[in-house]
């Protein structure tokens, strides 16, 4: 099955620091070499968000005391009241975005300035069809230990963690949340005006999470990083090619 027909909604990094993130750390600027569109500081909180522009994306940034996610997600629609257009959803195929972000980590993460002890990859591909039963065709088509019916199934949530062995780590979390999902929005022109429903959206749906253990006491070396989130990577690749594998 050909892994150039899902597009990205959203491809999120996460590190889970097992001490504190450096307050000079700059992970926006260390990481895109460019300036963010906007900052938010809560220094009281310890949360930080930047954002801004990305590729043909968006990016965001978020540091709380527990986790930093690195986001990247569609690029906002142009908003134009008097053509109200549903936002964006996707933005390109997501083994191009993938690639894209690939190509930028991996010496990003061998300079961290502080120590992790977990490492998570996540984030929603989609398949969009003409109705409802041509995405549970694509559900028959990627799932293998469910028989999905396209005539009569609807309401189909199957999550499932099939874990796999990893080179450095005990183990990964390969966790993968299949559906099929309508999407559908109203544009409100003026306060005379009742709101304008726009064209739906049938869209199959793989949302994936690969991580390493929950448990994990010890901490991950700096030169694991990258080799970790390649073969995270490499599942998620083997997700979007030849759904799910049960073992």
């Amino acid at each position: 099955m050909p892994d150039d027909i899902w597009e990205a909604n959203t491809i999120r990094l996460t590190l889970f620091p097992v001490e504190p993130i450096p307050p000079s750390f700059d992970a926006w600027r260390t990481l895109f070499d460019a300036e963010p569109d906007t900052e938010e500081t809560r220094a009281k909180e310890g949360f930080k968000r930047q954002a801004g522009e990305y590729g043909s994306g968006a990016a965001e940034v978020q540091y709380t005391p527990a986790r930093l996610d690195v986001i990247i997600i569609p690029p906002p629609a142009e908003i134009n009241p008097a053509q109200p257009v549903l936002p964006n959803i996707t933005f390109g195929p997501i083994v191009e975005r993938l690639r894209e972000f690939e190509n930028l980590t991996p010496e990003w993460l061998m300079n961290l300035p502080f120590r992790i002890n977990r490492m998570a990859i996540s984030g929603n591909a989609m398949i969009e069809k003409d109705t409802i039963q041509e995405t549970y065709e694509v559900l028959k088509e990627y799932i293998k230990s469910v028989d999905v019916k396209p005539a009569t199934m609807r309401e189909l949530l199957y999550r499932i963690n099939w874990q796999r062995p990893a080179t450095l780590v005990e183990y990964y979390n390969n966790i993968q949340f299949w559906s099929s999902i309508v999407f559908q929005g109203q544009s409100v022109v003026n306060d005379q005006m009742p709101p304008v429903t726009m064209q739906r959206k049938f869209l199959a749906q793989l949302q994936f999470d690969v991580n390493t253990p929950e448990d994990r006491a010890r901490r991950l070396e700096a030169s694991e990083l990258s080799p970790i989130f390649g073969e995270m990577l490499a599942l998620v690749r083997e997700a979007l090619t030849d759904g799910e594998r049960p073992l």
